[in-house]
């Protein structure tokens, strides 16, 4: 009975994990099959992060700076935006070209930085056209609400005589001029097919045309011309052509209107009726992307970056049905608690489980237990790269101070009240050198777990003390990789939609878990460490 009891008791998690894995299975295939998931609603999309920032300096009189929004169309929606501001709250504008955003008022300083930051989901768009359209298309009515994109402007000289003759000499060389589609293909061609000129500031219509070459603004102006010269509506419009890293280059472009709908026509890089999913409409009409007071001193940049969204129908399909997280997602959207939170909440038994395999099967040792994982929780806020830093410096900065204490014989509770106070302090620190070096994400270091961080400085010190700084360092290199690679892990977008629909997969969590802490094997460093010795045997 006692050999029988000893089985049992042996062999009773692996049982345990069994059954726990057979649920969780039963229900996500129960979910697949009856209530219809798709693995396509559960993978992230692919979306475009842009921020615009903008330097300023020697403002006398206050601050004035105005841009553009991105536009919400059926090509394009925005996810998210923030604003980063020196003291000036931006205000926004509604224009029938699109939402500005104008700083206005006195900064903080007479240098600095504004910038907003916005998440898109984008998407390529082919336009179907007709097969020809009559030249009296369009109605009268049509004519008159549209007269401000027939009309004759400064940089778009409709009725310029090198305008007239070059429009006149296009028809000629078309042969059936009837076709109103007919005439957008050929004007569009023989702007295309002028040479690309990176020219600086505005190149109206005419120069286009004189030179033979010109930027995109050029070019784009030049066949608005051409097409209200043939009594077809046509505007400009302007954004940025979203390609990863840093670039100082937007774009422009033009817009026909056909049946009804504002179609895209890009002279510049020959796209005709499409545009990719990474051009960002920010304004329609003739409009500079930025406006500032005269005096004073500006610059501005685009930072462009890849993000993964969740799945735009993820919501929409787990509405309808009970067993997920989406109930909690709501009550998290209802208290004005960030999202990201919820994600966050979401993974960190996640990454709890990976330091459990990186301690007890790799053998890794690490500052703290779940440390790891509550700095990469708190890093997906900050980044991964301040959040290292802020964890490197917290720490030794602390363990620094931890000498003279110990020096001084104080005791266990007054020290650690004392190391807090100093892990709050270099944590407040982060937030004035945000504010020095405009970088606001250091300033989410805030955010780390003073008590553990506080925890982690001791131990660190102790180390230090007991086995010398070359253990410490080990043992702080070990951590931080681990730190990296729970990172990555808990950010994985994959990851967070599955487990926001299927909280079953917790229960795999706890399997793989009861399996893990059965586990009396050798790790994988010490094969690498007694790797002579078990030659020899």
């Amino acid at each position: 009975m006692r050999g029988l009891r000893g089985l049992w008791r042996l062999w009773l998690p692996y049982v345990v994990a069994l059954v726990l894995t057979g649920i969780a299975v039963t229900l996500i295939a129960f979910k697949f099959v009856v209530w219809g998931y798709k693995l396509e609603y559960l993978l992230p999309e692919k979306g475009y992060q842009l921020t615009v920032e903008m330097h300023f300096w020697e403002g006398e009189e206050g601050l004035r700076i105005a841009t553009w929004l991105p536009v919400n169309d059926v090509r394009q929606r925005v996810d998210r935006l923030s604003f980063e501001n020196q003291g000036i709250p931006p205000h926004l504008e509604r224009t029938e070209s699109g939402t500005r955003v104008v700083w206005e008022g006195v900064p903080l300083r007479s240098s600095g930085k504004i910038s907003y930051t916005v998440v898109v989901r984008m998407r390529g768009l082919r336009y179907r056209l007709p097969d020809s359209l009559p030249v009296d298309a369009y109605s009268s009515y049509q004519v008159a609400m549209l007269s401000e994109y027939l009309r004759s402007t400064e940089v778009i000289q409709v009725g310029h005589p090198v305008i007239q003759a070059l429009h006149d000499s296009l028809l000629a060389l078309m042969g059936d001029t009837s076709d109103v589609l007919l005439r957008i293909r050929g004007f569009y061609e023989y702007v295309l097919g002028l040479e690309n000129r990176p020219f600086k500031g505005t190149t109206d219509a005419v120069t286009a045309a004189l030179l033979g070459e010109a930027s995109c603004n050029g070019k784009s102006r030049l066949l608005v011309a051409l097409l209200r010269r043939s009594g077809i509506p046509a505007r400009l419009v302007g954004g940025i052509i979203l390609t990863g890293g840093r670039k100082r280059t937007a774009h422009q472009w033009v817009e026909v209107f056909i049946q009804g709908v504002w179609v895209p026509v890009d002279p510049t890089n020959g796209h005709f009726a499409y545009l990719p999913e990474n051009y960002l409409k920010l304004y329609a009409g003739d409009q500079p992307l930025f406006s500032f007071k005269r005096g004073l001193g500006f610059r501005y940049e685009f930072v462009i970056g890849v993000v993964r969204l969740p799945n735009r129908f993820f919501a929409r399909h787990l509405t309808t049905h009970p067993l997920n997280a989406y109930r909690a997602w709501r009550a998290f959207q209802e208290a004005g608690i960030p999202l990201s939170l919820l994600t966050v909440v979401l993974m960190l038994p996640v990454g709890a489980f990976v330091i459990s395999v990186f301690r007890n099967v790799v053998g890794l040792q690490t500052f703290g237990t779940f440390l790891p994982a509550l700095i990469a929780a708190a890093s997906v806020t900050t980044g991964l790269v301040y959040g290292l830093l802020g964890f490197l410096a917290v720490i030794t900065v602390v363990s620094l101070l931890y000498y003279p204490l110990e020096r001084w014989h104080i005791s266990h509770n007054p020290r650690m009240s004392i190391l807090m106070v100093a892990v709050v302090s270099a944590l407040l620190l982060s937030g004035w050198l945000a504010y020095r070096l405009e970088v606001m994400a250091i300033s989410y270091l805030a955010l780390f777990p003073v008590a553990v961080l506080t925890i982690t400085a001791e131990r660190m010190a102790q180390t230090i003390l007991e086995e010398g700084i070359g253990k410490a360092l080990w043992v702080t290199v070990q951590t931080a990789l681990v730190i990296v690679v729970v990172y990555e892990i808990m950010t994985l977008r994959v990851l967070q939609s599955f487990f926001l629909a299927m909280p079953e997969l917790y229960l795999v969590l706890v399997s793989a878990g009861l399996v893990l802490g059965r586990w009396t094997g050798v790790r994988l460093l010490e094969y690498w460490r007694f790797r002579h010795l078990m030659r020899h045997m």
